[in-house]
């Protein structure tokens, strides 16, 4: 009877140091959601708790065609030292020409076991082209001129 209260009482000793962890890696969104030609794009990934990314080194893009990859060097800390505050990092890709790509967003950290790469997501995108503003050409203008006039011309007289 006593071995099996210590017992108990050993177990309820051991939940009362026990600590939850909460860390998360969210998906990687693409910023702006639908791109133009010439336009910055950029991976947004909130994290937090116990997983974070490194500033350095830079993330390494490679790209292939319209398929680009980008790895992030990660932080992931052990249990106990989850210290990281909740957060969106924001990563720029680049510019693209219009057309259909593919982003594939890795992860890489080190821990005891070793150096690991997790894929976080995979973003198919379509860029497109930036919309033409219609312009008056050279008659466009002088008309547009003469009539501006007129109607100063018709303004100034009825005054």
């Amino acid at each position: 009877m006593f071995k099996r209260v210590a017992n108990s009482l050993f177990v309820l000793a051991l939940l009362a140091f026990a600590r939850t962890s909460f860390a998360f890696v969210e998906p990687p969104v693409l910023v702006p959601p639908n791109p133009v030609a010439g336009e910055l794009v950029s991976v947004s990934i909130t994290t937090g708790v116990c997983d974070t990314f490194a500033a350095y080194p830079p993330p390494n893009i490679t790209r292939t065609g319209n398929s680009i990859q980008m790895n992030l060097s990660a932080v992931v800390a052990g249990d106990g030292f989850c210290v990281f505050p909740s957060g969106a990092s924001i990563f720029p890709v680049g510019t693209f020409e219009p057309g259909a790509y593919s982003l594939q967003v890795d992860r890489t950290y080190s821990n005891i076991g070793g150096t690991f790469t997790e894929t976080l997501g995979v973003i198919p995108f379509g860029v497109t082209a930036a919309a033409q503003v219609p312009a008056l050409a050279l008659t466009g203008m002088i008309a547009l001129i003469a009539l501006l006039l007129m109607a100063s011309i018709a303004r100034l007289r009825w005054l």
